[in-house]
């Protein structure tokens, strides 16, 4: 895994003095060891007055920023690898949070909400980095149609009444179902998992109305005997 140096006042006094003699960026970032993209990250974090870099205030605003804000903020090796990570191989932050707690022990370990939360921060907006992410959403939380918080299911059953039985997953039979789309929800699978052994079934449907649904689900439990199929718990959506 690459480290990550943080800047040094000398090297920003250095970085200065480069920019004022209009030393290509390509340049700085051979004479000084770094980076293109570090480079061009330091001097747009630390721009002022706007268009300008000061080393004196870049080293006062990094300081700052070191006993304020998220951990992302304070720790630039753990901010270097999660933007890396999200920008260049575009892994969602659900995912770049369960390899920083369970796949490494260097860096420190954040949790998804914390690198969202980072995202949509207001120091952030410039860079629009919501634009690596699965939905492309400006802002985040769920878009609310006419009529939301009504739901759309008739005599709906709360997932909170499951039976005990069916959360312990010591039992055959006890089923979860989700639905994934793709392509601008073009295009859905049915996916029926068995909580104890993990079983899992899937069907291509041709749309997501619940008719074509619940006759999917009724030709994929066809397949297990009956004391195999005690209930089915559909995932909510978050």
């Amino acid at each position: 895994m690459k480290s990550y140096r943080q800047f040094t006042y000398e090297e920003r006094v250095k970085l200065a003095q480069l920019r004022v003699a209009r030393v290509p960026i390509s340049k700085i970032a051979v004479t000084l060891g770094r980076n293109r993209a570090t480079i061009y990250r330091e001097l747009k974090r630390n721009e002022a007055p706007p268009g300008e870099y000061w080393p004196d205030t870049a080293h006062r605003m990094t300081l700052c920023r070191r006993h304020r804000g998220s951990l992302l903020d304070r720790d630039f090796e753990l901010e270097d690898f999660v933007r890396t990570q999200l920008c260049c191989h575009y892994w969602t932050p659900e995912q770049i949070a369960g390899f920083l707690t369970h796949r490494q022990k260097t860096l420190s370990s954040v949790s998804h909400e914390t690198i969202y939360a980072w995202i949509y921060q207001k120091t952030q907006r410039d860079e629009k980095l919501w634009k690596f992410l699965p939905r492309h959403k400006a802002r985040r939380g769920l878009r609310k149609s006419k009529g939301a918080g009504q739901t759309r299911i008739p005599e709906r059953v709360s997932i909170r009444e499951r039976p005990k039985i069916g959360k312990k997953r010591k039992v055959f039979g006890h089923w979860e179902a989700d639905l994934m789309s793709f392509k601008k929800n073009s295009q859905y699978s049915l996916v029926l998992r068995e909580r104890k052994s993990m079983l899992t079934l899937s069907a291509l449907l041709s749309s997501k109305s619940s008719v074509h649904t619940a006759t999917a689900i009724i030709d994929l439990l066809k397949k297990v005997p009956p004391e195999a199929r005690k209930t089915i718990t559909y995932t909510p959506r978050q």
